[in-house]
């Protein structure tokens, strides 16, 4: 009986008209893609802090990448650990923190480096803008140590 049930459902699916299918489908793409945010976050991106030569504190960073309309949401998502590692791998080669204080970053900096990183990972024109969400560190302090 089960079996009788579940053939007729398919057959009823089946039997549908495809434009009207493929139209409720487009609609429901639209509804989602206004619905959700055309956004991927970088959340607690460790960011060394060196001094001299010396490594003197960790900046903890998160941010969110604005992706450019043309590009596929949930694409760029699925790229979120390349995307991760290709950051790590970035602040580690070139510093983005204040020259100033232990406990920050350089906005600017970031937000450049974050950007052509995210474009080599998803795309050269995925990436619409940068936002610096927060910045924290386990040890405050505006001088660096010596």
């Amino acid at each position: 009986m089960w079996r009788a049930l579940a053939l007729s459902l398919v057959l009823a699916c089946a039997a549908a008209p495809a434009p009207l299918m493929a139209a409720g489908a487009e609609k429901s793409e639209k509804q989602g893609e206004a619905e959700s945010a055309r956004a991927v976050d970088v959340l607690n991106l460790v960011v060394p802090v060196v001094r001299e030569g010396r490594l003197v504190n960790y900046v903890f960073l998160n941010a969110r990448i604005q992706l450019s309309p043309g590009t596929d949401v949930w694409r760029a998502r699925d790229k979120g650990h390349f995307l991760r590692d290709a950051l790590l791998k970035a602040v580690h080669r070139q510093s983005i923190v204040d020259s100033t204080r232990d406990d920050a970053v350089n906005p600017a900096a970031t937000q450049a480096l974050v950007a052509a990183t995210a474009r080599e990972v998803l795309g050269a024109n995925a990436v619409r803008s940068v936002e610096i969400l927060s910045v924290s560190s386990l040890r405050q302090g505006s001088a660096p140590r010596s």
